[in-house]
């Protein structure tokens, strides 16, 4: 399988735009995808503040499932946008979605002094495709 991480080449943030950009990342051959598609989102929201940016990311999983099909994989990054009390709700949402996997729901404690750590290591240096 080759994977398409649609994420940052997806302009459009609307499920249209999601849905088009899986579309002309599998017309080039792509037979996974990945989005990340809860902007807007904080871990720090009640479910009643999230619910806005929880729908626009369902939506968007949707519309990306309904163009690349039931027998490709789909997968999502929350960048650890969800937290204990909506990600119950979040996995409901989703389930229809069919995911292969969901990626950094909720932040696992400690992690603010691993990823210090990790920043100090990091040289600044990154790669990015076109999909």
């Amino acid at each position: 399988r080759t994977c398409a991480n649609i994420n940052r080449r997806t302009l459009d943030r609307s499920p249209h735009g999601f849905a088009a950009s899986a579309k002309a990342a599998q017309e080039a051959g792509f037979n996974a995808f990945k989005i990340a598609s809860f902007d807007g989102l904080l871990s720090a929201m009640t479910l009643a503040e999230a619910r806005p940016y929880l729908d626009a990311g369902v939506a968007a999983a949707v519309a990306v499932r309904t163009e690349i099909g039931d027998a490709t994989r789909l997968m999502i990054d929350c960048h650890w946008r969800i937290n204990a009390k909506t990600a119950a709700w979040e996995i409901d949402a989703l389930r229809a979605t069919k995911l292969h996997w969901l990626e950094c729901p909720v932040r696992p404690r400690g992690f603010r002094r691993r990823r210090a750590s990790r920043s100090q290591r990091h040289d600044g240096k990154s790669t990015g495709s076109a999909y």
